[in-house]
């Protein structure tokens, strides 16, 4: 710990003598602001291993005008096997002419479509000549059916019950996720189960149709549960430990291990 707290000292030190404030750092790093003050104040990133803290400190310093290579050895000593490498652009970039390579190998060659096309082209021309020949025997008419007696003293069965509005997933994104359903209203449960080592609570905050309804720590084993007319918003700060039913219907996990995530759960009225 007082490793990280000397290097994020060196880095506020050098931020402030050049004027510049922690938003315009995030701006030009594309490193959000939390994280940034987290370095500066020794701490480790929450849910990112120490490859990404390694990444995001050179990304800083680097930034600064500073020489990266140093301060991580003289800090943070070289890195281990253990901590694996994490994927850049340059190496997304060197997988997309592979993916293209790949693509021309799997497609369909042209004259497969054109073979296909004069195919149903001669299937319809004999299917109008077969609509268009006229009937050599005429049919006789069906013989009328009989009317079925009803029995209005029978017993009635029973109406079946509505089947319950099924949600439906209409957006995903990094830290998103939002279901659409038809109905009067949604119910959504939400249970707390074990998730990494470690892990002995979980911050929850919810909202119903634009009113705080819960904010607070939960524990493995507690349970929660949401009712909204319009529109409701869970936010997990480990959404991992979070299991989610929507009006019966049991979606999984909130999300894997990583930052927090929001849930929104959006009622559409017939």
């Amino acid at each position: 710990m007082e490793q990280l707290e000397a290097l994020g000292k060196t880095l506020k030190e050098a931020r402030e003598a050049q004027g510049l404030a922690l938003e315009e750092v995030e701006a030009k790093t594309k490193i959000r602001k939390v994280h940034l003050k987290n370095i500066e104040a020794g701490r480790p990133l929450p849910y990112l291993n120490m490859a990404y803290f390694r990444l995001f400190v050179k990304t800083y310093a680097e930034c600064l005008g500073l020489d990266s290579t140093k301060l991580l050895t003289e800090y943070l000593g070289h890195p281990t096997d253990e901590e694996p490498e994490p994927q850049t652009q340059a190496t997304q970039t060197s997988e997309r002419p592979r993916r293209a390579q790949r693509a021309r190998a799997n497609a369909v060659p042209k004259w497969v479509f054109g073979f296909i096309v004069l195919a149903i082209a001669a299937i319809a021309f004999l299917a109008i000549r077969l609509v268009s020949r006229p009937a050599s025997t005429q049919l006789e008419p069906a013989p009328a059916k009989e009317a079925q007696q009803v029995d209005h003293d029978a017993p009635k069965e029973p109406a079946q019950p509505p089947e319950k509005p099924r949600a439906v997933l209409v957006e995903n994104t990094a830290y998103n996720t939002v279901y659409e359903l038809v109905g009067r209203e949604a119910v959504i449960s939400l249970e707390i189960v074990a998730g990494a080592p470690g892990d002995t609570e979980c911050w929850i905050s919810a909202v119903s149709d634009g009113k705080q309804v819960y904010q607070g720590l939960m524990k493995p084993g507690h349970a929660l549960e949401v009712k909204a007319a319009k529109q409701a918003v869970i936010r997990s700060g480990k959404p991992w430990m979070c299991e989610i039913t929507i009006n019966g219907e049991k979606i999984g996990r909130m999300g894997g291990v990583g930052e927090p995530r929001n849930l929104t759960v959006r009622v559409k009225n017939n």
